[in-house]
């Protein structure tokens, strides 16, 4: 994907022409006042120097060093929920923070708000526009090529463009996706895969094309291998 620049993060405009922006903060907030002296200081910096400042802080830090470690106000250290979320349920939590009303929210808004969970753990299922969670990622970020997640309850659909093929899993008996179960739940596969193609063409997500250039007797550039390793898995049968 080829960014666009200039990025805007709020008021300020970043990339090339532009001044330097600084997007600094605590890593969590902790307290008021440390956040207040912090930003004091950034203020501080901004002035003496020729750059711009955004002050950034996480309310909840979910991915600390430590399980320990503070987590944001009134979220107990070690604390963690059952509940499946997904990115785009930040934007509907921040809204809801805000104090926007509901009838002033878009109205092709994915996700769910996350705040009810964060108060408590055990207030249930965020509430999204559609069931399951999808994963779209129409571009090479891994060495098994373009591919797209689809999660509903404990089962797992992925399809992989490059091969045209998909595969299955079951998280609850199988939470570390080692065995594929497609060909034993011909059912649930069909089932996942049409709810899969209805998301995507309802938000109108980008696909995948073929490389018209491609020369597959040329060796293939080496990719940087994310995800799981996929070579541990067992076919199911």
């Amino acid at each position: 994907m080829i960014p666009r620049l200039p990025a805007h993060v709020g008021p300020h405009q970043c990339g090339p022409g532009q001044p330097l922006l600084l997007i600094a903060g605590p890593c969590v907030l902790e307290n008021e006042a440390l956040c207040l002296r912090i930003a004091d200081v950034l203020a501080a910096i901004a002035a003496a120097l020729p750059l711009r400042v955004v002050f950034k802080a996480s309310f909840d830090k979910a991915n600390r060093t430590s399980a320990g470690a503070f987590r944001g106000p009134g979220i107990e250290a070690n604390s963690w929920c059952h509940t499946p979320v997904v990115g785009y349920d930040f934007f509907p939590t921040f809204l809801e923070w805000a104090g926007v009303p509901a009838a002033e929210r878009p109205t092709a808004l994915e996700g769910g708000s996350l705040a009810g969970l964060l108060r408590d753990p055990a207030a249930g299922e965020v509430q999204r526009p559609r069931a399951g969670l999808v994963f779209h990622f129409p571009h090479y970020q891994s060495s098994e090529g373009p591919q797209t997640a689809i999660r509903i309850g404990d089962w797992k659909l992925m399809h992989f463009y490059e091969e045209d093929r998909d595969e299955l899993y079951h998280l609850g008996r199988d939470l570390s996706e080692r065995r594929d179960v497609a060909r034993d739940n011909p059912t649930e596969l069909a089932r996942l895969r049409q709810e899969l193609d209805r998301y995507l063409a309802l938000v109108e997500a980008q696909r995948p094309t073929k490389n018209p250039d491609f020369d597959p007797t040329k060796p293939s550039p080496a990719r940087k291998r994310g995800g799981q390793n996929r070579k541990t898995r067992e076919a199911g049968g």
